[in-house]
């Protein structure tokens, strides 16, 4: 009976997977009869799961290549070249110092181009030449202005001889209360402008109608003698005849002007004469004076011109005498 049981026990094991040992009946686990994977087709269906899945992002993504909804698709153009193209660049070849009237032709250091013309700084190319237009007569200021003959070019603007370019205006800075002896110097009011600055004008009305130096003016008006002094401003009074003489600094007198002094007259006619002091002939109320002509703009008369000073040469502008009843002033201080 224990033998029959063992062989069917034995039958069962063996059946079951039993395996021996020489210790004893050991069991041990049945064989896996599953098929084992080939690592080749795992990682082929890995990476063809991870394609799918990469896929399937980018159909949520916007693509590089795509303007993203929205988006201004306009791309900017570079403006046609209405200049002259020199390679890639577009310039002006009138006035390009590297491009200077044809591409590639450039200008010597410290030229500039004009025209398309190299020209040193200062000077612009009129007519195909170089010219300073501040001076140059011919193109004064610019290309088309010629100065008169008897004109200069100042500062591009063309002025008499002698005149100043003050502001672009041409000005005599002997005379002109604005500029006197120099653009943008002024005289104050009461002054006249004489060839050495702003000076008092000497005369009441502050008019004075010629100044012959610092210490004498001319005042122009219709007084007579006995009123003379009614003219000069107060610092200044009537001059002597030979104040007139010393500080007229070759002038003549524009006006017919009283002098302080009673003066006599010596001679034959005009230009054969001289004022004196004692002899020769009296005028009474109406000496002689210093005369212009013998009838000046404002009317007053003289007889008499072209007198010396004590004797007949040299003339001094003396004259006048009887019946001339009005002169201006000669004002000294």
């Amino acid at each position: 009976m224990h033998a029959t049981l063992t062989s069917t026990c034995l039958l069962v094991l063996l059946l079951s997977g039993c395996t021996f040992d020489a210790s004893g009946i050991h069991l041990a686990q049945r064989p896996d009869t599953s098929v084992t994977p080939d690592p080749l087709d795992q990682g082929l269906k890995e990476a063809s799961l991870d394609a799918q899945m990469d896929q399937s992002h980018q159909r949520d993504l916007p693509s590089m290549d795509t303007p993203a909804l929205g988006a201004d698709t306009t791309v900017d153009m570079p403006p046609p070249c209405t200049q002259t193209l020199c390679g890639d660049e577009c310039v002006d070849v009138k006035t390009s110092a590297d491009h200077c009237g044809r591409c590639h032709y450039t200008c010597l250091v410290g030229d500039h181009c004009s025209e398309g013309f190299c020209c040193p700084a200062g000077e612009t190319a009129c007519d195909g030449v170089c010219r300073d237009l501040q001076t140059n007569a011919i193109y004064c200021g610019d290309c088309s202005t010629t100065c008169f003959q008897d004109q200069v070019c100042l500062t591009g603007l063309c002025c008499n001889v002698g005149q100043e370019n003050c502001d672009g205006e041409c000005v005599d800075t002997a005379t002109d209360l604005r500029h006197c002896t120099g653009c943008g110097q002024a005289c104050s009011k009461g002054e006249i402008c004489s060839p050495i600055g702003c000076l008092s004008t000497g005369c009441k009305d502050a008019s004075a109608e010629q100044t012959f130096s610092d210490n004498m003016r001319g005042c122009a008006g219709t007084v007579t003698y006995a009123n003379r002094d009614t003219l000069c401003a107060k610092d200044f009074s009537p001059c002597s005849a030979k104040e007139w003489v010393d500080n007229r600094n070759g002038q003549a007198p524009n006006y017919n002007y009283w002098t302080n002094a009673k003066l006599r007259w010596a001679g034959y006619s005009s230009g054969n004469c001289a004022t004196v002091f004692y002899g020769g002939g009296g005028c009474g109320e109406d000496p002689m004076r210093v005369c212009a002509s013998k009838l000046d703009p404002l009317g007053n008369r003289c007889n008499w011109i072209d007198c010396g000073f004590l004797s007949r040469d040299p003339k001094e502008y003396f004259g006048g005498c009887l019946g001339n009843k009005t002169a201006g002033v000669l004002c000294c201080r």
